[in-house]
């Protein structure tokens, strides 16, 4: 889901199925919390390595900070 703002920035909450890869957030339906340079944007769509991650504060993190950028969706 993603939000075009005025300043030539979008923001997107970006879901991921559950893959089975090593790590906690990968083995369950999770979301990223992403700002992404509108003009990267195509039908809704972008390169996860175009974005920036926030944490739930709003402020950015490293995208390596998997309990800061990751929203758990647990079933």
């Amino acid at each position: 889901m993603t939000k075009a703002g005025s300043d030539g920035k979008t923001a997107s909450v970006r879901l991921d199925p559950a893959t089975g890869k090593v790590g906690f957030s990968d083995n369950v339906p999770h979301a990223h919390k992403e700002i992404v340079p509108t003009n990267k944007v195509t039908d809704g769509n972008y390169y996860p390595n175009k974005a920036k991650t926030f944490d739930d504060l709003g402020n950015q993190t490293s995208k390596t900070d998997f309990d800061a950028n990751h929203i758990l969706i647990l079933e």
